[in-house]
């Protein structure tokens, strides 16, 4: 009597699974469509609204199998690498479950496959899926999220420390996404990121520089893993900066001041945008000793006044000659603030006023050193 019943539950139940499992591997199959594609990712994520714990593990099962068929087309990658980063969010039905084992590992381990393709838009949506997974795992109550460091992050330094210059540059992108949402990164991974601005074995430098530390580019404001881990790195400011090469250039620079020099336009502008920040983030403490004497060589922004006033000040590219400007403009500014004995609560605004007015010292006014009278003023852009 009761076995028929328990036997045609057991049957039906077998025949939702199948259907979902067919409908996730159509959606797949139209994703690689052009005649399709766009119907296909309405699809995907219908799907992903729709999931409960069985069609999730049917889900990431599919796109791993698509993937590592190599019939997997870019629209496709791109669409699956951006299900992968929804599955973490509250739009997804199962996205409790998606954060935790061994769900997320499978979404993390396709998300690094993605983050290693061959194009660069399918690595964009994989980054941007990382800080999508990494903003649902910090919203997430504590007792599901993973234990530190998260699977997702362990990920991304993988990543960086692939031999692939796209692969670490995407790499650097996530992380840098990510930085909101990740916590306070260990001091030693801060020093090890640092220390990869350097090495020869990272090609990525500019991608990183950029994930440390930005200005948006819509409103000015500082982001970054620095921003979100200013106490670790102040501990490290000085080999965050960094110098410049030395003997003529047999000695190769190192830090933000290294890369001010280089022939690659995009890791001038980067470095210039990083010590921008870093003097936006920190005000008067960007100064370790407290010294604003332009003299003493423990006074780092007239270390980076001087960097950026031979490097970049006139360069050739107009994206790099705009931020050095501003770069220029806060370390001259944050010398003045400190030595009138400015404190970090007025820094914002006095940094903003001198932004607007924009007024800089004559080119290599502070390259003689102790005892040099500064030129005149130069006017504003």
């Amino acid at each position: 009597g009761a076995v028929a019943p328990a036997a045609a539950a057991a049957g039906g139940l077998g025949e939702l699974k199948m259907a979902k499992k067919e409908r996730i591997l159509r959606t797949l199959q139209k994703l690689n469509d052009r005649d399709t594609q766009k119907s296909a990712s309405e699809e995907l994520l219908a799907i992903v609204r729709d999931l409960d714990a069985d069609a999730l593990q049917l889900l990431l099962s599919a796109i791993a199998s698509d993937a590592a068929s190599g019939g997997q087309k870019v629209y496709a990658k791109k669409e699956c690498a951006r299900a992968l980063g929804v599955l973490g969010s509250d739009y997804c039905g199962a996205h409790a479950a998606a954060l935790q084992a061994p769900y997320l590992g499978r979404s993390v381990t396709q998300l690094k496959k993605y983050l290693a393709d061959s194009d660069s838009g399918v690595r964009e949506a994989a980054s941007e899926s990382s800080a999508l997974l990494a903003r649902g795992l910090s919203e997430a109550p504590s007792a599901v999220q993973p234990q530190s460091p998260s699977p997702l992050l362990r990920m991304l330094c993988d990543c960086l420390s692939d031999g692939k210059r796209e692969t670490q540059a995407a790499g650097a992108v996530a992380l840098g996404l990510s930085a909101p949402f990740l916590g306070h990164l260990d001091a030693a991974l801060c020093k090890d990121l640092v220390r990869k601005l350097s090495s020869p074995s990272f090609h990525a430098a500019p991608a990183l520089l950029g994930a440390l530390g930005s200005c948006d580019v819509t409103t000015g404001q500082p982001e970054g893993i620095i921003k979100h881990n200013s106490g670790t790195f102040s501990a490290i400011l000085p080999a965050t900066v960094g110098a410049g090469a030395a003997s003529g250039g047999r000695t190769p620079g190192c830090g933000a001041l290294g890369a001010l020099s280089s022939k690659e336009w995009s890791l001038r502008r980067a470095a210039c945008d990083l010590l921008r920040t870093l003097a936006l983030l920190y005000g008067p403490a960007f100064e370790p000793v407290g010294c604003f004497d332009a003299g003493d060589e423990a006074c780092l922004s007239a270390r980076c006044y001087r960097a950026l006033d031979a490097s970049c000040r006139f360069d050739k590219v107009k994206e790099v000659r705009e931020v050095a400007r501003d770069a220029l403009v806060l370390m001259d500014a944050l010398r003045e603030h400190g030595r009138a004995g400015g404190d970090a609560h007025g820094w914002p605004a006095f940094a903003k006023e001198r932004l607007a007015s924009g007024a800089l010292p004559g080119a290599g006014a502070l390259q003689g050193g102790i005892g040099t009278p500064p030129p005149p003023a130069e006017k504003g852009r």
